[in-house]
């Protein structure tokens, strides 16, 4: 996502240090009888995996936290199969369980924590300050 800022300051009531002024004792000395505004413009560059959120049911949190818990425990992905169907649990989409069916829900599974918990990343970029003459000031 990428996002183009602008932030504009009247230099009218702005003080700049002595070295911006150098041999000039105020704005007017420095930029004459024009009256100008600063506009700082720059971009915002947010990078980030989190922007879609499709919560899991009740049904699929049950079974990656149970397929998840026993991989740790050691067993592989026929056993976890055969526990599941023995225990009369059903896919998302109502079918028995295979081996490849515990190995996909598992990655994709870390896959989503790994993008929740992912934070992200800001880069700010092309930085610049235009002056832009605002109209002659009344003296």
């Amino acid at each position: 996502m990428l996002l183009h800022c602008a932030l504009c300051i009247n230099l009218k009531h702005h003080t700049f240090p002595s070295s911006t002024l150098e041999n000039h004792s105020t704005v007017t000395e420095l930029f004459g009888s024009v009256v100008y505004d600063a506009v700082l413009t720059f971009d915002i560059v947010l990078k980030t995996k989190n922007l879609v959120d499709f919560p899991y049911s009740k049904h699929q949190q049950f079974l990656y936290k149970t397929i998840k818990e026993m991989h740790g425990q050691g067993l592989n992905f026929i056993q976890i199969s055969s526990w599941l169907n023995n225990h009369h649990h059903k896919t998302h989409y109502g079918h028995i369980f295979t081996n490849n069916h515990c190995f996909a829900l598992l990655k994709k599974g870390r896959i989503r924590e790994e993008r929740e918990t992912s934070k992200p990343v800001v880069n700010y970029d092309n930085f610049a300050l235009k002056l832009i003459p605002k109209g002659i000031r009344k003296t």
